[in-house]
């Protein structure tokens, strides 16, 4: 963030994105997980994107999918609105995870599901009555 994105500002970082999803999107997501993703949809789940990616870089995609919320990393900004090349709290990765789903949904939270493909979600899957860790493997 700091060599490659410091003193860009949001409304270009946000345009950028955008651009980036319109374009990427197919050629991004596993077929079978928008598939699993459309299924829950369609059984009228609260839908979320829990991510160690900046919010700021995932929010086209979460609203193209129809995410319900999206919890992510935040990146800071200075007074102009410019990246200033560092987050604005903590990582959302691991432990982050969980701490920031309790404090949307209070300490007992539990998921119906969850599905992850790193060590960085070992630890809200753990709150899934499912939980899958690298389920998907269709090619975009």
């Amino acid at each position: 963030m700091r060599e490659f994105l410091r003193g860009l500002p949001r409304a270009e970082l946000e345009a950028q994105a955008t651009r980036h999803a319109a374009t990427c999107s197919r050629r991004l997501l596993r077929p079978d997980a928008v598939r699993r993703w459309k299924d829950w949809q369609n059984r009228g789940a609260r839908l979320l994107i829990v991510t160690a990616s900046p919010e700021i870089t995932v929010a086209p995609f979460a609203r193209g999918l129809g995410a319900d919320l999206l919890i992510g990393t935040r990146l800071a900004f200075d007074a102009d609105g410019r990246v200033a090349g560092g987050l604005d709290g903590a990582n959302c990765r691991g432990p982050e995870k969980v701490a920031r789903l309790k404090a949307v949904f209070g300490d007992d939270v539990r998921l119906e599901a969850a599905y992850g493909d790193s060590d960085g979600d070992l630890e809200m899957l753990a709150l899934a009555d499912e939980a899958g860790m690298k389920v998907f493997g269709e090619r975009p």
